[in-house]
């Protein structure tokens, strides 16, 4: 049996790389290049690559490995459909709960402030709220597909408490976004 892993930091390495060759042809081309909107998708490139670093990675494929084909679809799949049940059943310590609730919280939150800079139509709760329920769903769906594929055996828990917790923070965001917006705004005007 062989196994590779795939550990997050080769994420950073290889969009660092993207980015840089993105600026560099920018710059052959003769394209005007802002150092706040560099900044600003350069911050995105970051905060996307560690979503996706948090959530799929380590990717651990195993190749030729028998076991693999001995654990059940449903154990393979990790579903975890009944959400808050694993903290009342005292399966999870105290700080783990604190951890995976404000962790699960804040993952979303910088995506809708990354979504209200870069278009103000994106400033509304309904954006909002389907912004961060429909990438959670993603997120999760991509697990489910990870969890099953034969290849990986990393069985990340698929769970509906993490949508609800990242829908949620995504919403936080979004008033906490709108009450400083608002703020600026009013303090221009004076």
């Amino acid at each position: 049996m062989m196994e590779i892993i795939f550990p997050m930091q080769i994420l950073f390495v290889i969009n660092f790389f993207i980015w840089i060759i993105y600026i560099i042809l920018k710059y052959l081309k003769h394209k005007e290049i802002r150092f706040k909107d560099e900044i600003f998708k350069g911050l995105f490139i970051i905060y996307i690559t560690f979503l996706i670093g948090i959530t799929m990675f380590p990717i651990c494929i195993r190749i030729n490995n028998p076991d693999l084909f001995s654990i059940p679809l449903y154990q393979r799949a990790n579903l975890d459909i009944i959400p808050f049940v694993e903290y009342f059943n005292n399966k999870i310590p105290l700080a783990g709960i604190i951890k995976n609730v404000l962790g699960n919280i804040i993952l979303l939150m910088p995506l809708n402030v990354f979504a209200f800079m870069h278009n103000r139509k994106f400033m509304n709760i309904k954006s909002s709220f389907l912004l961060s329920l429909l990438t959670s769903i993603s997120i999760e769906l991509m697990q489910l597909i990870l969890n099953l594929s034969l290849l990986s055996s990393n069985f990340r828990a698929v769970s509906i408490e993490d949508v609800i917790l990242n829908t949620i923070g995504g919403l936080i965001s979004y008033f906490i976004y709108s009450f400083i917006y608002s703020r600026l705004k009013r303090d221009k005007e004076i």
